[in-house]
């Protein structure tokens, strides 16, 4: 019978050994909801994100969910005093006062935090046209010196101009661990 070897898990339980012995306590990461983020839990959850969550706990970390509440007998108003990293991936909905203040309240204790994320589009009620979405966040990352620039090529000396080129991933793109998350996504041009 033709036995091939699929993986080798001997090299991930001997990292998480060593850092199971060399940390005082597990890092542990809150990934934050509520604002359309890309979630890992759900049964529908993002594949990427999903792979990062098990990377993650496989090299030891505390990988956690986080949703801020401010219902009036809510604990979860702030962000927990374990977290070592807050990670706030892809959000597409609107901060409000208090979340800002709670995630400001977090980074000025020197707190490490992960944001990544892409331009929000929202059309125009009732038109064709789309504008950028402001999520809140970019005024807060101003504060530590970080601006990003939300923006669309658009090239004017083209001669089809307004035209947008939409390509898709075929469903043959599910055959490679790289384009698997991608596959049936289009790709604006």
């Amino acid at each position: 019978q033709n036995v091939r070897l699929k993986g080798f898990k001997g090299e991930e339980l001997f990292t998480k050994a060593i850092l199971d012995v060399t940390r005082e306590k597990p890092t542990s990461v809150y990934f934050l909801s509520g604002h359309s983020e890309f979630d890992a839990y759900s049964s529908s959850g993002d594949e990427r994100l999903k792979a990062l969550d098990t990377a993650l706990r496989n090299l030891n970390y505390d990988v956690k969910p986080l949703k801020l509440d401010f219902a009036p007998d809510s604990k979860t108003t702030e962000v927990p005093e374990d977290c070592d990293v807050l990670a706030v991936i892809g959000a597409k909905g609107r901060f409000d006062d208090r979340e800002i203040a709670a995630l400001k309240t977090y980074l000025e204790k020197g707190a490490r935090h992960l944001l990544m994320g892409e331009p929000v589009e929202r059309q125009r009620p009732g038109t064709t046209s789309v504008f950028f979405d402001e999520t809140r966040l970019d005024a807060l990352r101003k504060d530590y010196g970080v601006s990003p620039e939300q923006a669309m090529i658009h090239d004017p000396a083209s001669a089809i101009r307004d035209f947008i080129f939409q390509a898709r991933f075929q469903a043959d793109a599910a055959q490679h661990p790289i384009t698997k998350p991608h596959a049936g996504l289009a790709i604006v041009f």
